[in-house]
């Protein structure tokens, strides 16, 4: 014989407290905002700690002037040159915290009581704040103050990038291809040509291509005439991975629309301060205030040392 139970009044006001007929059935609360965020993903793997408020490195912008065709006795040119720059940027701060009141702490006070660890739970919403933000700067469509360099700018045949202006230095310039049609209209012709550009003029191959989502699809649904069955008693379609010449093309949704950005990673990094890592100082009641807190830290930016081996193709204009 079936037993009816009362309904569980999710008030808790009834003497059959919910609380006692629940279960904690996932030990975080399941993301409901968060996104992918795989740009800064990317450069977060590859990414080098640097000391100092300033970084600075050389680039060469014109060979030596003194080279010429010579006879036997001809005298040698000796010149003074003027054939390298030096690009110049500094890390970005960006910072958060946690904080819970006396009331709060209370209801956390006790293990049996919790229904999950807040402060953990309040750290990852933090830090997946901040990566949301980088993620949204790097595809800024103009250069935000404050902010760490925004690839879709810098990855230009114009304008500057860090404290550099390809109208000062022609040299400091990325490879671009226009295309201005969809896809299909010979945009795996322009991906080849952009590949080239790198190659051959600036001695780069992408290690990664980014794109939007549409792009993305659009390419896979390119490559997907290509297909052969292995096994013809099952019959499916699409890939694990999409790539290009061995390198991955990754969909973000944040990427400029119409645009593919085909970078060498070995030459844009993404720098951190040692003393300013993800850092999260120790959480503890602060001054003139019942509530507890922690602050969290993070210096950083996106340093692009070889511009001219970065590439993009602009005015992929696919819809769907």
């Amino acid at each position: 014989m079936a037993y009816p139970f009362p309904a569980i009044d999710p008030a808790r006001t009834t003497a059959r407290l919910s609380a006692f007929l629940s279960e904690i059935i996932e030990a975080e609360p399941v993301d409901q905002f968060f996104e992918e965020y795989p740009t800064i993903g990317a450069f977060m793997k590859v990414k080098k700690t640097s000391d100092a408020g300033q970084w600075m490195w050389p680039v060469r912008t014109a060979g030596s002037d003194t080279i010429k065709r010579s006879g036997e006795y001809d005298p040698i040119i000796f010149r003074g040159q003027n054939n390298a720059y030096t690009v110049v940027e500094n890390p970005k701060l960006y910072d958060g915290s946690i904080s819970f009141s006396i009331l709060e702490m209370a209801e956390v006070a006790k293990s049996e009581t919790r229904a999950y660890d807040r402060v953990q739970a309040e750290r990852t919403s933090v830090e997946g704040s901040t990566l949301k933000l980088l993620n949204e700067e790097l595809y800024a469509s103009s250069q935000v103050s404050g902010a760490i360099q925004s690839l879709a700018v810098g990855v230009d045949s114009a304008g500057s990038m860090h404290n550099l202006n390809a109208s000062t230095v022609s040299v400091w310039a990325s490879q671009e291809r226009a295309h201005s049609a969809l896809f299909a209209a010979d945009g795996f012709k322009r991906m080849l040509q952009l590949y080239d550009d790198l190659k051959n003029t600036a001695k780069s191959v992408p290690t990664h291509i980014f794109t939007t989502p549409i792009i993305r699809r659009a390419y896979q649904m390119y490559c997907d005439g290509d297909i052969r069955y292995a096994d013809t008693s099952k019959l499916g379609r699409g890939a694990d991975e999409v790539m290009f010449m061995k390198v991955p093309i990754i969909a973000d949704n944040d990427c400029t629309s119409q645009a593919m950005f085909f970078l060498n990673m070995k030459g844009y990094v993404l720098r951190v301060l040692p003393e300013a890592n993800w850092h999260w100082e120790p959480f503890k009641r602060l001054e003139s205030q019942w509530v507890w807190g922690a602050p969290f830290v993070v210096g950083l930016n996106v340093v692009c040392t070889d511009r001219r081996g970065q590439g993009k193709i602009t005015g992929i204009s696919d819809t769907f």
